[in-house]
């Protein structure tokens, strides 16, 4: 029995849809599971809650396939994991790393992928939108190590830094793409 509730020409951008929220639940699901796991259940979350948002905006390095990337997601996050767990670096050095992320995300993003160019328009609102959750983000990062919460200050450091790398290496891939094509 059919019921037409869809149309026939609409299915496929319903199909895509269903395919991207179950993909964001395995990943967010995975996320979580792996600070389980090393016991950085709430440091995860919170690198996570940083990440995503500014992640969306700023773009960076994207895997070609949504394998790739899923795997590339889980070993960035057991690294991460391993690192809120065994290094011990100086406050100082942690400022050096939010400083310099800072300087990156603010003067490289957005770092738009080949698959999904923006025009001059998107680019500025992209922009202006990365900027704006960053300082938000940023002060959040700075009132939880004013008030003694340095593990979620670590974490957010952290999500800071993984982006300026993404967006790096986003920038090198676009360089290397637009290299080849000539």
């Amino acid at each position: 029995m059919r019921s037409d509730i869809i149309k026939a020409e609409d299915a496929e951008l319903y199909i895509y849809g269903i395919n991207q929220i179950l993909v964001a639940v395995l990943n967010l699901s995975s996320a979580l599971i792996i600070g389980l796991i090393f016991n950085v259940f709430l440091e995860i979350a919170i690198f996570m809650a940083a990440y995503i948002p500014l992640r969306s905006f700023a773009g960076g390095f994207h895997a070609k396939t949504p394998l790739r990337c899923y795997i590339f997601s889980v070993i960035m996050l057991i690294i991460v994991s391993i690192g809120m767990n065994h290094l011990y670096i100086a406050d100082w050095v942690y400022f050096i790393f939010l400083a310099v992320s800072s300087l990156i995300v603010i003067i490289l993003s957005p770092v738009e992928d080949k698959n999904k160019p923006l025009d001059e328009k998107e680019h500025k609102i992209y922009k202006k939108r990365t900027v704006i959750i960053f300082m938000i983000e940023v002060a959040i990062c700075f009132v939880f190590k004013l008030v003694n919460l340095h593990s979620i200050f670590v974490a957010m450091v952290y999500s800071f830094t993984i982006l300026a790398f993404m967006l790096i290496a986003g920038q090198a891939k676009n360089r290397m793409f637009s290299f080849l094509k000539q």
